[in-house]
């Protein structure tokens, strides 16, 4: 959606995770089509969370997160109570 160029760390925020005001681009996704836009993800220095600059609407959200989605994340075990609950303990 932006090039490098044009984010800055002021545009982009804080980390949504640890609240640090530092900020820097990570890594561009490439698009899987002409028409489809390429993303940046920054990474936070402090704690490491990585998250989407500029994310889509949330009314275009299921284009990227339909219900195959959601079955293949669920069959691999990352919606496991389980699991999660030993990995925050």
């Amino acid at each position: 959606m932006n090039s490098q160029a044009e984010i800055n760390r002021e545009a982009t925020g804080p980390c949504p995770c640890c609240a640090q005001r530092t900020n820097a681009p990570w890594m561009r996704t490439r698009p899987l089509s002409a028409s489809e836009p390429s993303y940046t993800l920054l990474r936070c220095p402090s704690c490491s969370h990585v998250w989407l600059f500029d994310p889509p609407p949330p009314e275009q959200m299921m284009q990227f997160y339909d219900p195959t989605y959601h079955q293949a994340v669920t069959r691999s075990g990352e919606g496991d109570a389980v699991r999660w609950g030993r990995l925050l303990k």
